[in-house]
């Protein structure tokens, strides 16, 4: 394959064109949400006529035609009923006999240490194991370029190293160039370098001091606790998920609750929320100061069950519903502007139509103003990057000063920012770890 390289300009702001020479292995590009990472990793996957309205043009000068892409949100890439028939979907394009496909797949299981039943439903799967089968599709499919826009945001460090490992193998072996667009700044700590595309440029990155200091952090005292006695959960007709876990959390104001991919995280939260019920033992989050608590919870893909809703109906009925009242919502649109998101360019869009970043600040923002007591967060940093997280956190941390939060996640270093306590999932135990408060300036 002839070296790939693609023309980049950015003409509002009077820049020469580059000429950006890919090398085989890893490419990492960083950019802040909203500065066109999904744009351009469309625009080099021949998927999108370029737009003459955006900050940037691109001209892809010399790339292959043999190109995969990996999409930003996971669920967007699935489309078999099955681990085993997404696995196969590849195979069966390019025309391979059931009997081979098995033995493929047999293969990638065995080289990606894959221990799910792949006669699951990938709905079953957590965010970072879906990014992970897509990640393994799309290498099956032998691409001399492959595209991964922000497709590892949802993995926790050690799978993403793990990741990186096979994608560095694999572009070794078949001497090709992978594209890995990130909105997640630790993300290039894992390259000697990479680049980052900005509102005005492309260009080689470079460390901010002011990305790496340190703080200690000062929390109100909380008066949630939560309480699990001899707790068990499991799915139907499999083993038990969590098994006679008891552990008891007091008087936190933001807990954190970390842990692997398929740890069970997103199920605990269900759990939690009450849409789930445990096999046998209970699950409580008591009030020192109140009986009924009030509780608001913002799953992993909230989008889905928004459906083609736009924000302002979705406001409308929570009105309706006493879960916000016009003051919070007044509160609400002045939250958006420290998001630089403008209540009046998107509140008539249908959700779907959004932008990823924008339709999740928005609605994490709806619920933290909404009138609840207690608020589940699950994996509320996805797609967003370090500025965007910054100011995320010191929305979070103000709005402590009047609510609790429950925060689901593998991001270590943005829980240190919010959370006063801390526990961990680890094969299926509930462990209580000591916190380190700590916040980027």
């Amino acid at each position: 394959m002839t070296d790939p390289s693609f023309d980049i300009c950015f003409p509002k702001f009077n820049r020469k064109k580059q000429t950006i020479h890919l090398k085989q292995g890893l490419n990492i590009i960083y950019g802040e949400s909203g500065v066109g990472k999904t744009y351009l990793s469309q625009i080099l996957a021949g998927r999108l006529i370029p737009d003459a309205e955006l900050n940037f043009k691109v001209s892809p000068t010399q790339l292959s035609d043999k190109v995969a892409l990996v999409f930003q949100n996971p669920d967007d890439q699935i489309v078999a009923p099955t681990i085993f028939s997404e696995l196969a979907f590849n195979y069966e394009n390019f025309g391979y006999h059931s009997n081979s496909i098995r033995d493929k797949i047999h293969q990638l299981c065995s080289e990606y240490d894959l221990q799910w039943d792949i006669k699951r439903h990938p709905s079953t799967l957590s965010g970072g194991e879906k990014q992970i089968l897509n990640l393994i599709t799309a290498i099956s499919s032998k691409p001399e370029i492959l595209i991964i826009d922000d497709g590892l945001c949802y993995l926790s460090k050690s799978n993403k190293l793990k990741m990186i490992n096979h994608l560095q193998n694999y572009c070794l072996k078949q001497n090709a160039v992978t594209i890995w667009l990130t909105s997640d700044i630790t993300d290039m700590d894992f390259l000697d370098q990479g680049k980052e595309l900005k509102l005005d440029s492309l260009v080689t990155w470079r460390k901010n001091e002011s990305q790496s200091g340190i703080i200690n952090s000062m929390f109100r005292n909380g008066n949630i606790s939560l309480n699990l006695n001899k707790m068990s959960y499991s799915y139907s007709n499999s083993e038990d998920l969590f098994s006679n876990q008891t552990v008891r959390v007091k008087s936190f104001r933001a807990l954190a609750v970390l842990g692997d991919n398929g740890s069970g995280k997103s199920t605990f939260a269900d759990l939690l929320a009450d849409i789930l019920k445990p096999k046998s033992g209970s699950l409580q989050l008591l009030s020192e100061r109140k009986k009924n608590l009030k509780l608001g919870y913002l799953q992993q893909f909230p989008e889905r069950s928004l459906g083609g809703m736009t924000y302002n109906e979705l406001t409308l009925k929570m009105i309706e519903a006493g879960l916000i009242t016009n003051t919070k919502l007044t509160i609400f649109q002045k939250a958006l502007q420290t998001f630089q998101i403008s209540w009046d360019l998107i509140k008539h869009t249908p959700i779907h139509r959004l932008g990823l970043s924008v339709a999740r600040m928005t609605i994490l923002l709806i619920i933290c103003c909404g009138n609840y007591d207690v608020i589940i967060l699950d994996e509320p940093t996805f797609s967003l990057g370090y500025q965007l997280q910054v100011k995320l956190a010191q929305f979070l941390k103000k709005s402590l000063e009047h609510k609790h939060f429950i925060l689901i996640s593998h991001n270590d270093l943005f829980t240190r920012r919010v959370c006063d306590q801390t526990i961990k999932i680890t094969d299926g135990q509930f462990i209580k770890v000591e916190s380190k408060r700590a916040e980027y300036v």
